[in-house]
């Protein structure tokens, strides 16, 4: 009887571990990254990886998809060909910004940019942007409308369908 009792006891110290485990792991998992909608969006400053200044100042009154990513990280990469056929789709009126963070030096990002023959503009930010934005995970992508305010914010990979179906309430007004 003595035995059961400690081995009852047991289990039930494991499970609650578990829970307690589970738990945390649920509310990291589902913390998001990226500012909440409706924020106003951090102004960014960067050089792009052909050496020239960046700044969204200079994009501000259009449509904006900022595309946070690493070279280290899949899903990024795999999102890369979906984001350039968008910017090739969009490009003459929503600006698009990839900004490569935590992946070393500029000739690594070229690298990645030949492989998958990117054309919109990828700026090495400074590293407080990614605080600013509250990027928590890769890739992680935040889409400005023309006032600057974040309208859509996706910790994960996006395609074109997403992009097109949330930048589609921009392209119905120029029309």
């Amino acid at each position: 009887m003595e035995v059961a009792k400690r081995v009852f006891r047991q289990v039930v110290r494991w499970l609650g571990f578990a829970v307690v485990a589970a738990v945390l792991i649920l509310a990291i998992v589902n913390s998001g990254s990226g500012l909440p909608e409706g924020s106003a969006a951090p102004a960014i400053v960067g050089t792009t990886i052909s050496g020239e200044r960046f700044s969204t100042i200079d994009i501000a009154g259009r449509p904006v998809v900022l595309n946070f990513r690493a070279t280290w990280c899949p899903p990024c990469l795999a999102e890369l060909p979906d984001i350039e056929r968008a910017y090739k789709t969009f490009g003459d009126r929503v600006a698009f910004v990839g900004l490569t963070l935590e992946s070393g030096p500029a000739a690594q990002v070229s690298e990645v940019v030949q492989r998958f023959k990117l054309t919109y503009p990828i700026v090495l930010p400074h590293p407080q942007v990614q605080h600013a934005y509250k990027v928590t995970s890769f890739p992680t992508t935040v889409i400005l409308g023309p006032d600057g305010n974040v309208v859509h914010s996706h910790a994960g990979s996006v395609d074109f369908d997403i992009l097109t179906r949330e930048l589609q309430p921009f392209l119905d007004k120029e029309s």
